[in-house]
């Protein structure tokens, strides 16, 4: 009977492969992984400073890897699909194995531009995995061990696995961990953080999630299943007292909701016409 793992690895190959094409934008099971952050980051970001305990999207893992740069070492982290786990285990392990400029060759520059001899590219990005496989464990290991087995990095990164468009130059300059001195400061502190991860709809999850956070972050779970019931949702997470919840959103938030919003407890912080950050701080 196959595991957990052993489905996910199937279902992977057959993405690989053009056999299954997997939903980009709208969330399931087996949607695509996000290479990168679409989000303003810098716009909330500061909201993470001084949290220890932290509920999360996975998604490409950048709100995670900064936050534990803030000092977050316990996180309950989810997805509704099941391939972001993966990537967010394969990211840490290569912040622990590479240098600052490696990583961003492997998870960023390998987007941005090819090397001009492919032979080239795929011999580094070998080497690369070769350092990194030694920090995975477990179904993480077997999942990336066997997934470059049958295939060289840049086809697993250029496939459907993986979402298309997303401005990877822009996420090396706005991301706090990427800057050469904090990438140092992650490596020692990411061995000691502990991450538990779930996999399912957050509707679903509430009752497994253990521990009580002071920062939750949602992403854009409001703007995909609407406002009151992403508030029915809100008032079930375990969040302490003076802890922050930070949902973000894509898309016209109108003043109704703003000031629905508001009446419970919310603020709303708009950074443009169709973004914007729904935060909550409980009392």
């Amino acid at each position: 009977m196959e595991n957990d793992v052993e489905k996910d690895l199937k279902i992977a190959l057959d993405i690989i492969n053009c056999r299954y094409i997997p939903l980009h934008y709208h969330f399931d099971t087996t949607s695509s992984i996000f290479r990168a952050t679409n989000e303003q980051l810098s716009k909330y970001e500061h909201f993470f400073i001084k949290k220890t305990k932290m509920l999360s999207v996975i998604a490409s893992g950048e709100q995670i890897f900064n936050a534990i740069l803030e000092g977050v070492d316990k996180i309950e982290a989810f997805d509704i699909s099941t391939f972001p786990k993966y990537f967010l285990f394969l990211k840490k392990a290569g912040i622990q194995a590479l240098t600052r400029d490696k990583y961003i060759d492997f998870f960023y520059k390998s987007i941005i531009e090819h090397y001009k001899s492919k032979r080239i590219y795929d011999k580094y990005s070998e080497l690369y995995f070769n350092k990194i496989r030694k920090y995975l464990t477990g179904d993480y290991l077997f999942f990336w061990d066997s997934l470059f087995k049958k295939f060289t990095w840049e086809k697993i990164y250029f496939s459907n696995l993986f979402v298309e468009k997303i401005d990877e130059k822009e996420n090396i300059i706005k991301n706090k961990y990427l800057k050469p001195t904090n990438f140092e400061e992650l490596k020692r502190k990411i061995s000691n953080v502990k991450i538990e991860v779930y996999t399912g709809n957050v509707f679903d999850l509430i009752s497994k999630f253990r521990q009580e956070n002071d920062l939750i972050y949602l992403s854009n779970i409001y703007t995909c299943r609407g406002l009151y019931t992403y508030l029915a949702m809100h008032s079930r997470l375990k969040l302490s007292r003076g802890g922050i919840s930070l949902s973000y959103n894509f898309g016209v938030m109108t003043e109704a909701n703003v000031e629905a919003c508001k009446e419970l407890g919310f603020q709303y912080n708009r950074f443009s016409s169709d973004e914007g950050i729904l935060i909550y701080r409980k009392k």
